[in-house]
Parts: structure tokens; C-alpha cells; sequence
């Protein structure tokens, strides 16, 4: 009996109970489980939705890299999508003031990071090198940067077009010497580019008008090509029909290989087209009604309703956002804007209106740009915090405050 009740007991140490058989059994399962090469992986990304393959890109360094860099098919797939993706925005960039140097750099409010509203430095990552000064943000578009900044050792000002996402940057030539241009940073699809691996062109452009001659009224071009590494020739069109001193505004919409301005002239207020492969501008007029600036009150922005869809505006009062919009049929503006969102809507996201502690009666509303893959307009109270609207819903989908404090040019910031 005490044998057979000895062997007993060694029968139940050597045999686990159940539940600890069970428990093993499933570790060997999890650990025999193999996982897929990471090619794979990509592979199966790269067939999935735009959102799906962002998403993707976001779960590591390496991932980021291959997507954005090793892969044409992957860019393509995310710039043709039919959609505004939403996920294709990873932050905006602002040139912060640094109270211990003194000085201003570059940084990113990474909605990616743990905590939304950090901002990254992206100057201080040896991206732009130890021999530039006083770094600004120009122009941004589909993940790549165009900055000026002070070479110390050369003593002037260059053009860089950077790559964040890469840490890849290519000097542009000395620049062609014409006061108060714009920049716009376009770029292309394929595997050229020199050192940032996708080509690009930087547009220098100058609009002037003149009181009453129409022969005076030019819209002013010089660009270059990252193909053939330097500036074109200057191309002069003529924009006859915009006569009186014009207000044209920064962060135009670029969609279908079309640059879009808003401007206000003396004799009335229009969107301005410049067909970059043609060389050719043509324009549009908004209504008699549609609301003129007089007192600096109201904010002006182009964007689009759908992707490389007509261009609407955007007017920010004290009270609103509306946008107008064209007849899909005729293309001219409609008379009536549509009303996007009340500004006493947008204080109630996140209790917003109740931090905001002393905040005048009326606030100023300033719209910043307008993210073309996305649909993401950026919104700033000045002095207060920014917004993030999503045009296609019409809904407020951040509010970034506490990164606020001592920003300036302000850009949209894209996975690619």
C-alpha cells in the first residue's frame, strides 16, 4: 500500500496537471508559430488600403524607411488613392524659439509619439548639419521640406529640399535675385533626384499687377529641376484681367499638376491657376458678395473638397468657416458659400473654450494650409492653440494646445 501510494505520488509529479499542460502547450504553440519575412509583410501592406499601408509604416523605423524610400510601387499607391486618407498626415512642422540658445529650429508635433502635443526637434538629428543658422521652413509637400537657412561657413542664404523621414538633403544652385517671391515645392513620382532619391521641382513666382495698365499685370516664373540640376529661365505670363494691388496668399493648393492662389486685387477677387507642364495661368472670379478683408478680420485659404478635385475657398470670420464652391457642371463659384463649421463648435472640442482663460469676445481665426492628401486643415487662434479640421467630415480631429508656445511657419508634415 505505501509502495503503490509512493508510486502514486511519483505518478502525479512526473505528470503536469492540466491546467499547467495546458499553459505549456500553449507557450510551445507560440513559440513554434514562425513569423512572416518582413518582405512579406510588405508585400501584403502594399496590397491593402493607403490607410492600411501608413499604418504600416508606423510600426517602426525599418518599416518607414522602406515604404518612403526603397519602393516606388509604395508611393505611388499611397499618392493615387481616390480618397483623402487621413492617416497620410503624421504632424506639422513649426520653427520654435529656444529660450536657451536663443535661437529658432525646426520641429515636429508628431501625432505618432506617445504624447501628441511634444514637440520633436528635427535640427538637433544632424538633418540639416552644424553649419546652418537661422533654419526656416519654405514649402512642404508629400513628406518632403524645402528650407532656407544661413551657410556659415559660405556666408549666405541656400535652398535646401530635405527629406525628414530619411535624413537626405540636396543643396539647391545660388537663386535668381527678384524681390518678395513664393516657393512652391512639387514632386514626382520615380527614382531620380540625386541625393534625395524622388525628383522634385522648386518654383520661384512673383505675381504683379499694376493700377491701370494691363500690359504691367505678370505673373513672374523661374524654376528648378532636380533632373537637371539648375535654374530655368525666367517665364513671364500675362494675367491682363488682374489690375490693382494684389494681397496673394501664402500655402497654395497644388493638386492635378495645377498650382492654385487665392488673391485680391483692386478690381475684385479671384483664384489664380498656374499649369505648371504648360506654362500657362489662367483664373477664375469669385462673386461680387464674397466677403473682401478690410480690417485684417478674416482669414482665406484654397483647398479641395475631394482628391485632385475643383478647388473651393475657405473664409474664416469671427463667427465661422464657409467655403465656396463651383458648379460641377459650369464651373463658375455659386453665390452662397456653405457653412463648415461655427467657431463656438470648434471651442467645445475637448473643452477647448473653457481653458482658454481671459480669451477676447471675439477671437481672430486664422486658417494656416491645407494638407492635399489628407483633407486636413490646420486652424490657429493666434496667441491661443491650432486645430486640426477634417474637411471631409467637417469635424475638429485635434487640438494640439500645449505645443502652442513661440511657433512660427507653420507646415503640414506627410508620412509621403
Amino acid at each position: 500500500m505505501q509502495g503503490g501510494g509512493g508510486g502514486g505520488d511519483g505518478d502525479d509529479v512526473s505528470r503536469p496537471r492540466p491546467q499547467a499542460a495546458a499553459r505549456v502547450g500553449r507557450r510551445q504553440h507560440q513559440t513554434q508559430t514562425p513569423s512572416l519575412p518582413f518582405d512579406i509583410v510588405l508585400e501584403i501592406a502594399s496590397r491593402s488600403d493607403p490607410a492600411t499601408l501608413v499604418r504600416c509604416a508606423a510600426t517602426c523605423r525599418e518599416a518607414r524607411r522602406r515604404v518612403a524610400d526603397d519602393d516606388p510601387a509604395f508611393r505611388l499607391r499611397l499618392r493615387h488613392t481616390d480618397r483623402f486618407v487621413l492617416p497620410l498626415l503624421r504632424g506639422h512642422l513649426v520653427r520654435k524659439y529656444d529660450d536657451d540658445t536663443s535661437k529658432y529650429g525646426v520641429c515636429v508635433v508628431d501625432t505618432t509619439a506617445a504624447d501628441a502635443t511634444r514637440l520633436i526637434k528635427v535640427s538637433d538629428r544632424g538633418f540639416f548639419g552644424k553649419l546652418l543658422k537661422g533654419v526656416r521652413s519654405v514649402s512642404s509637400r508629400e513628406g518632403l521640406l524645402l528650407i532656407r537657412a544661413t551657410n556659415k561657413q559660405a556666408r549666405r542664404e541656400e535652398l535646401r529640399v530635405c527629406d525628414p523621414a530619411t535624413r537626405r538633403s540636396r543643396i539647391l544652385p545660388p537663386e535668381p535675385r527678384f524681390p518678395h517671391p513664393h516657393h512652391v515645392l512639387l514632386v514626382g513620382d520615380g527614382e531620380s533626384g540625386g541625393d534625395i532619391g524622388r525628383p522634385f521641382q522648386v518654383l520661384r513666382l512673383r505675381l504683379m499687377t499694376s493700377d491701370h495698365c494691363r500690359s504691367s499685370s505678370l505673373l513672374e516664373i523661374r524654376a528648378f529641376s532636380s533632373e537637371h540640376g539648375v535654374w530655368g529661365p525666367f517665364t513671364k505670363i500675362p494675367t491682363p484681367d488682374l489690375l490693382g494691388i494684389t494681397s496673394s496668399y501664402h500655402n497654395p493648393l497644388v493638386t492635378d499638376g495645377v498650382v492654385h492662389w487665392f488673391c485680391l486685387t483692386g478690381s475684385g477677387s479671384y483664384v489664380l491657376m498656374l499649369h505648371v507642364k504648360a506654362k500657362r495661368a489662367t483664373w477664375t472670379t469669385l462673386p461680387m458678395r464674397f466677403p473682401r478683408d478690410k480690417e485684417g478680420r478674416i482669414s482665406y485659404l484654397v483647398a479641395t473638397d475631394s482628391p485632385c478635385g475643383n478647388p473651393i475657398v475657405l473664409v474664416a470670420d469671427e463667427e465661422k468657416i464657409s467655403m465656396w464652391v463651383q458648379s460641377k457642371h459650369t464651373k463658375i463659384w455659386m453665390e452662397q458659400p456653405q457653412v463648415v463649421i461655427m467657431i463656438e463648435e470648434m471651442l467645445r472640442f475637448n473643452n477647448v473654450g473653457d481653458l482658454l482663460e481671459g480669451r477676447p469676445e471675439m477671437l481672430h481665426v486664422k486658417l494656416v494650409w491645407f494638407s492635399e492628401r489628407s483633407g486636413v486643415v490646420l486652424i490657429e487662434i493666434p496667441n491661443w492653440c491650432f486645430f486640426w479640421l477634417d474637411l471631409q467630415s467637417k469635424k475638429i480631429v485635434r487640438c494640439p494646445c500645449q505645443a502652442y508656445q513661440k511657433v512660427r511657419d507653420r507646415l503640414d508634415y506627410q508620412w509621403i
